[in-house]
């Protein structure tokens, strides 16, 4: 049988310390006022990814086409849940190229010169955008079908 493993003096705690820490009626971990602080702060790291993320131009493409999808709603008489479910594809749109500029913005970093992982990292990362464009496109297109040619 192994020796047991000796913690050093300093670190070491008997098992009436141990239940004192977990029998106490404070709270030991973070107050209100740092979880108020942190959603803060983790808005505003969201703000400023978003900023980052339209100058880029795909990011600012797609925001025009869905405001042209919009405007082709608006024109045809689309229903409520069609725009809803519009947005919602657009928002994972906009996620995916957030997620597809990161990979860029990383893989540049990485390597200046040609890499085969480099490339794959950056197609992969197209062709996620390239699948929340096309169910954008595909939904639209239901939306037209579903207008003009209602079930008899």
């Amino acid at each position: 049988m192994p020796d047991e493993i000796q913690m050093p003096d300093e670190i070491q705690m008997d098992d009436k310390s141990l239940m004192d820490m977990v029998e106490q009626d404070e709270p030991t971990g973070p107050t209100a006022t740092k979880h108020i602080r942190h959603t803060f702060n983790a808005a505003r790291y969201s703000f400023a990814g978003a900023k980052r993320l339209f100058q880029e131009t795909a990011a600012q493409a797609e925001a025009i086409f869905y405001g042209a999808l919009m405007l082709l709603y608006m024109l045809i008489g689309a229903r409520f849940e069609h725009y809803a479910i519009l947005t919602f594809i657009f928002l994972v749109t906009i996620a995916v190229e957030a997620l597809n500029t990161a990979i860029e913005v990383l893989v540049d970093h990485l390597t200046n010169e040609f890499a085969e992982f480099a490339r794959q990292a950056k197609d992969l990362g197209s062709f996620a955008v390239f699948c929340t464009l096309t169910m954008m496109s595909l939904f639209s297109l239901y939306v037209l079908y579903d207008l003009f040619f209602p079930p008899i």
